[in-house]
């Protein structure tokens, strides 16, 4: 009997040995093929992060209610909005970044990374679930090298990491021209999302650029009031002297409205305001905040 257990005992340490020898094996490979992080540390006026910060004041747009989503600027001049909206968010699993491809790079309209994003404030995590998601069903492509270098998602992660360093994120950019069938797959997708995770939707959006301040203030009355009627065709056909993404406001519009929003808080500045200079070539900024108040 006690031969007969030395030789079931050889048999299961054999089996140990092997099962990690193959596993040592693998793991090179693994560690070898998995995807680098997106390492933004130093890069996309991080030394204006902090000025950013520091201006925010006292949050302008609280929700009584649940904020649904938010757009803000990527233009660093405008960076207390940023900080303004990430500073008040709470109980969410996962922000979802939305900006326009700046460089209309990459092989598809919508973009997306499946790797973690590095900055001076910290690792965010991506959800990997849900970016699975949007490649799996061919609504968006994995493509790191595209949207590491886009200042539309790479300037808003840094305040992800310092506001929610719990939270996880899914960047995405798009080109100017998505196709319609893409873009409600896309809606469709993120709120069908809202039902399994709790998820912050934020467009980053600048608006009107190199204007005179009195063309600037023309434009943004415009935009905002196509905004709060949710004119999606002429939010669509808007071009750089009102916003530099309409396709990214209709999708937070979309996604906020399908979700319940039933009311808009909302502040606007310019480039001429915060640096007073530049009065005939400026860059204005909104802080949009979808509340659902019950």
């Amino acid at each position: 009997m006690e031969k007969k257990t030395r030789y079931y005992v050889r048999i299961v340490i054999g089996l140990v040995i092997i099962i990690l020898g193959v596993f040592l094996a693998l793991l090179p490979w693994r560690q070898k093929n998995k995807n680098p992080d997106i390492n933004i540390v130093g890069k996309f006026e991080a030394a204006n992060f902090t000025r950013a910060v520091d201006l925010r004041g006292d949050a302008f747009a609280k929700c009584k209610g649940k904020m649904l989503g938010a757009v803000v600027p990527h233009h660093m001049v405008g960076g207390k909005f940023i900080a303004d909206v990430f500073s008040q968010v709470y109980g969410i699993d996962t922000v979802v970044v939305i900006g326009p491809n700046h460089f209309e790079k990459g092989t598809s309209a919508i973009i997306t990374a499946d790797s973690d994003w590095v900055t001076s404030k910290g690792t965010v995590p991506v959800d990997n679930d849900l970016i699975s998601g949007l490649v799996s069903n061919k609504i968006a492509s994995a493509q790191n090298e595209v949207i590491s270098g886009d200042h539309s998602v790479g300037n808003i992660i840094p305040f992800i990491a310092y506001y929610l360093p719990s939270v996880k994120v899914v960047p995405i950019i798009l080109k100017r021209d998505v196709p319609k069938d893409d873009f409600e797959n896309l809606i469709q997708y993120l709120v069908a999302q809202q039902k399994v995770k709790r998820i912050l939707i934020v467009g980053s959006v600048d608006f009107s650029h190199y204007l005179s301040v009195q063309e600037l203030e023309k434009m943004d009355s415009q935009t905002i009031k196509a905004i709060e009627d949710k004119n999606y065709i002429l939010i669509s056909s808007f071009h750089e002297d009102n916003l530099d993404s309409p396709a990214t406001v209709n999708a937070v519009l979309k996604v906020t409205d399908m979700l319940g929003s039933n009311k808009l808080l909302w502040q606007n500045s310019n480039s001429f305001k915060v640096l007073e200079s530049d009065i005939n070539d400026t860059t204005s900024y909104f802080e949009l905040v979808f509340c659902k108040d019950e």
